[in-house]
Formats: C-alpha cells, sequence, structure tokens
C-alpha cells in the first residue's frame, strides 16, 4: 500500500469522481447476454440508462456526452476484465 491505496487502486482526480460513482451505480443494470454453454455474457451499459441518469441529474448535454463517452472506455476495460476472468476451455 502506498499513501493509502492499493498498488493496483487507480488514482482518480477528484472532479471526475461523480462519473466513477454514476457507472458504479448503473452496472447493475447492465443486460446480461445468453453465453450458450458458459455463464451469461454482460454486455455494456445501455445509453438510454447513461441517459436517465444525465436527466436526473440535470447534466448539461456536454456533460452527458462525457459520461456516455466515459462509460464507453469503462465498460471495454470491464468487458475485457470479465472475458479475462473466464475459465479456459481445455484444447
Amino acid at each position: 500500500m502506498v499513501g493509502g491505496l492499493a498498488e493496483d487502486e487507480p488514482v482518480l482526480d477528484p472532479t471526475l469522481l461523480w462519473i466513477w460513482r454514476a457507472w458504479h451505480r448503473l452496472t447493475d443494470d447492465r443486460p446480461y447476454h445468453g453465453g450458450g454453454m458458459g455463464p451469461a455474457v454482460p454486455g455494456r451499459i445501455p445509453w438510454s440508462l447513461v441517459h436517465l441518469w444525465a436527466q436526473h441529474h440535470q447534466l448539461e448535454r456536454g456533460a452527458m456526452a462525457m459520461l456516455d463517452a466515459c462509460f464507453a472506455e469503462l465498460d471495454t476495460v470491464y468487458l475485457t476484465w470479465w472475458v479475462a476472468q473466464q475459465p479456459k476451455a481445455d484444447e
């Protein structure tokens, strides 16, 4: 631990924590798609939910666009991590 943070814990700009918190709040609302013989696969948080979040919090159009772009990046990282956590099929 360094400065109270685990070594792999990201350091976030405090002015952007609202994006991180919104993504965490909405992550349980992401769709899951059939995984065939494996577990259901998580999808991206839908734009419609991001839009509702922005409306509820009275965000301006630019803030909504930034939130949407950040969600896209966060979802990419999350989905890549999720796939890496799945057991590999025997070859």
